[in-house]
Formats: C-alpha cells, structure tokens, sequence
C-alpha cells in the first residue's frame, strides 16, 4: 500500500512540474514578426526572430530559467514597392542571450529609405556622431547593414550617392562595421574597422566617420583619428580621411 501512495505521488509530482513547465514557456512569449513601411510606402522591412531550442537539457535549461528556447537573432526582407531588396539577411545576433531584439532596439525611419534601430534608453542622449556614406561604387546598393552602437539599414543607395547619419556616440573605442549587396547580386564583403579615442562619455568629442562603399570592398576611416582592423591575424592600419562629401564626389 505505502509502495502505491509513493507511486501515486511520484506521477502527481511530475505531472504538477509538467504543467508548470508548459505554463513557464508559454508565458515566455512566441517569436515576434513585424513589417515595417517607410513614410511614402515605397519601401517595406519585415523582421522576423528565430528561435534556436537548446539540445541535451539545455545546459541545464538554461541554468535552471527552465526555458529551452533561446531567442537570439533577427533576420530580415526588404523591398521597394513589390521588387526585392533583400532576401532572409541577417540583422542582428546576441550569442549572449541576455536579452531579445524587440525589447532592447527601437526603430525609426531617418530618411525614406534609412532605418535606424537603437538600443532603448531612458537618459538623455549626449550629441552624436556623424557617419558619412558614400557610394563610390559603379552600381546601386540594395541594402546596406551599417552597425556602430546604433543598427542602420540603409536601402537602395545610388552611385555617386552621399548621406550622413547622426549615431549614437561610442567613446574609448569605437566600432564600425558593415556589409550589404549591389543591385547586381553581388556581395559587399564585411568589413569593420575600431578607432581608439582614449576618452569617456564626459569628455567624448564627436567623431566623424567615412563610410565609401567601392566595387572592391568597403573603405572605414576617421577624420580626426587613425584605426586599426584585422585581416588574417595581422593587424592593419587605417589612415585618416576626408568625411567631406564635395571632396568625395569631385574623384569622380
């Protein structure tokens, strides 16, 4: 008989713990989609999360947050009017999975074909940096994934083309990075360059970076501060440059 009641209350445990785990990941929240228009409706993004399930327990499930789910990166389609832009690109990863897309970025449209996602915050903003892009190549961008603190996606940009970008600042040592596609099909490899600026959010100086995109590749520079980046374990250095777009286009 006490064999049957320890039986009987091992299956109400269990069956108790399973419910409770159903009820924890169905709170957790689905994978969220979203399509976003520009102002004129010419252009359109769709954002999509992507869940990866944790294999062999999950370590643990996650460190016993009983959640095998880890919503860790964002991709993206892009059109303008019904031609495509952009095909399941990705946007943005955080192998880190301490926190989700959705509840970390906002977006806005800085210009009919810009988009800027920004990590949400509560303080007041300091003055940004400016971020030149120029494309000195011999065909349309597609779309192009700019990413410094801020995320940038910048959608058909024509040749002999400028644009300036206000991003939020990034003291000590600053990243750019970017890649995207031409109209062609053709790739734009990625390609980020850091700049050490030595100083901190009360003392920081808007910087002015260059952005030139080139049939060869992507060219990132600072006028104010010379960079670095890596290719093959070798490190690489990046000169100063003009961020003036008269003198950009006048090469032309």
């Amino acid at each position: 008989m006490a064999r049957k009641l320890i039986v009987v209350g091992c299956v109400i445990v269990a069956l108790s713990f399973g419910c409770i785990l159903v009820l924890y990941l169905s709170a957790e929240g689905a994978p969220v989609s979203l399509t976003i228009a520009s102002p004129d409706k010419t252009y359109r993004v769709e954002l999509q999360e992507h869940t990866d399930t944790y294999k062999h327990w999950a370590p643990i499930l996650q460190r016993v947050r009983l959640d095998s789910r880890q919503f860790n990166y964002v991709r993206f389609r892009a059109f303008k009017d019904q031609r495509v832009l952009a095909a399941d690109k990705p946007l943005w990863d955080d192998s880190s999975d301490d926190s989700r897309f959705f509840e970390s970025y906002n977006y806005q449209w800085v210009d009919r074909s810009i988009l800027r996602f920004g990590l949400r915050r509560t303080s007041a903003e300091p003055p940004r940096d400016e971020i030149t892009v120029f494309n000195d190549s011999s065909q349309p961008v597609d779309e192009l994934r700019l990413e410094s603190r801020d995320i940038f996606l910048i959608l058909d940009l024509q040749p002999n083309h400028a644009l300036k970008l206000a991003a939020y600042p990034q003291s000590w040592l600053s990243w750019l990075g970017c890649e995207g596609r031409f109209a062609s099909g053709q790739n734009i490899p990625f390609h980020g360059a850091n700049f050490s600026l030595h100083d901190n959010d009360n003392t920081h100086v808007a910087q002015h970076y260059c952005v030139a995109i080139t049939d060869a590749g992507v060219t990132i520079q600072n006028s104010n501060v010379e960079g670095n980046w890596d290719e093959n374990g070798t490190r690489m250095t990046v000169a100063k440059g003009t961020c003036d777009v008269a003198t950009l286009k006048s090469r032309h």
